[in-house]
């Protein structure tokens, strides 16, 4: 294997233990990684957790749209029969916008 693929295994295996970046960085440095092939692995792990955080706040959106279609259908149909709206009303909007929000901040990468 080349120097390249061993160290952005090892960079990989760290990232997907959960260790940071900066410990990433550190770990290759003493791992005989040049300046560039560091940044050049950095760069990818980042892409590949940004991406991933993406994918997941589309999810999380999709989600609390989801719940507050249904919210809101179930509140007018609660309305209209009579019963309590409030747990329809207040509770799948709240959960609903919680998860919008939620699903926002991981696209936008806060």
């Amino acid at each position: 294997m080349k120097e390249k693929d061993l160290h952005y295994q090892k960079a990989f295996t760290l990232y997907e233990k959960g260790i940071e970046f900066s410990m990433i960085i550190s770990t290759l440095e003493q791992a005989g990684a040049g300046e560039e092939l560091r940044q050049e692995i950095l760069l990818e792990i980042k892409n590949i957790h940004y991406s991933r955080r993406k994918n997941r706040g589309f999810k999380l959106v999709f989600a609390g749209a989801l719940i507050l279609i249904f919210g809101f259908i179930l509140t007018v149909i609660l309305f209209h029969s009579g019963s309590g709206i409030n747990y329809a009303m207040y509770g799948l909007t709240t959960i609903g916008i919680i998860l919008l929000l939620w699903g926002m901040i991981d696209i936008l990468g806060w």
